[in-house]
C-alpha cells in the first residue's frame, strides 16, 4: 500500500500495489517486476517494469516508478490542456526581451479537440441518416 498526499498533506489517497518479482525471460541479467496497481477509485492496471538493478528491493523500484508515473501524468495533463509538447529547447530567454516579438496565439486543448471530433462524427452520422 502506498499513500500519496494530494494538495494538502492531510488529503491522503491509498494505492494498493501487488507485484511479482522475477528474472526477465528474454535476458536473465534484467529483472522483471509485474505490478497490479489499484487506485482509490478501484480502477486496476497491470504493468511490467524492467530493471538492471538486481540488488535493489522490488518494492523500492515499484515506489520509484509509481512516483515517476505521477510525474508523467502531470506532463500528459500539461500537454493536453496547455499544449507544452512542442518544446524544442530548454534554453531560457527572459520574457522582457521577447515581449515585442511574441504574439499570443490560441491553443486548442485536448478536450476541445475531442469535442470537435465527436461533433464531426455526429454530423457525419446525421448526414447518413438524412
Amino acid at each position: 500500500m502506498i499513500q500519496r498526499a494530494r494538495n494538502r498533506a492531510e488529503d491522503l489517497r491509498s494505492y494498493h500495489l501487488e507485484y511479482v518479482d522475477r528474472p526477465w525471460p528474454h535476458d536473465p541479467r534484467m529483472g522483471q517486476i509485474v505490478v497490479r496497481a489499484t487506485n482509490p477509485k478501484g480502477q486496476t492496471i497491470q504493468v511490467a517494469i524492467l530493471s538492471d538493478d538486481l540488488s535493489r528491493p522490488a518494492m523500492e523500484i515499484v515506489g520509484l516508478m509509481f512516483n515517476r508515473w505521477i510525474q508523467e501524468n502531470d506532463f500528459k495533463y500539461l500537454d493536453q490542456h496547455f499544449g507544452i509538447n512542442p518544446i524544442t529547447s530548454y534554453r531560457a530567454i527572459p520574457y522582457e526581451q521577447l515581449r515585442q516579438a511574441v504574439q499570443d496565439r490560441p491553443v486548442r486543448s485536448g478536450e476541445h479537440q475531442a469535442l470537435s471530433e465527436q461533433r464531426r462524427q455526429l454530423r457525419a452520422r446525421q448526414a447518413r441518416l438524412l
